[in-house]
């Protein structure tokens, strides 16, 4: 019964659209935390098109909504994102790190964004309207890559 459960939720997984986001972390252990247009928190990233390489689309969206390039990302976390009218979404989450200050790096942020900023884990948890899911790719980020 186990593995008619486990695979039965496997097959549901695959069928998902995904979405594929990244933890954005400077030399000095910043996150990189955006705001789309209608207020709503947003790490960067984006839907993985169909037929389209995960990694690479990941980069084409971090390049894209930040005109920052990501070269290696790890996986962090994930999860399905519930939605009433746009269905459900995995979720994944990946950590970047990034060779610059946070003050020596320029964002373009696209027009799906008005709002980007590299803040420390205090500044991030001030924050009080963060998604439970990217809050805990945060916490892991900070805690592994951060800078005390």
């Amino acid at each position: 019964m186990f593995w008619e459960q486990v695979e039965s939720t496997r097959q549901a997984l695959e069928d998902l659209p995904i979405s594929a986001k990244v933890v954005l972390m400077s030399a000095n252990g910043k996150a990189l935390l955006m705001r789309k247009d209608s207020g709503i928190f947003d790490l960067p990233g984006g839907k993985v098109e169909s037929g389209e390489d995960l990694f690479g689309a990941l980069k084409r969206e971090v390049k894209e909504e930040t005109g920052l390039k990501v070269k290696k990302v790890e996986f962090i976390s994930s999860w399905v994102k519930h939605h009433p009218t746009l269905g459900d979404r995995l979720v994944l989450v990946f950590h970047g790190q990034l060779k610059k200050h946070s003050d020596d790096i320029i964002l373009q942020l696209s027009s799906e964004h008005n709002w980007g900023e590299f803040k420390g884990p205090k500044g991030t948890f001030k924050i009080k309207d963060i998604p439970p899911g990217y809050a805990n790719a945060l916490h892991i980020c900070f805690a592994r890559y951060g800078k005390p």
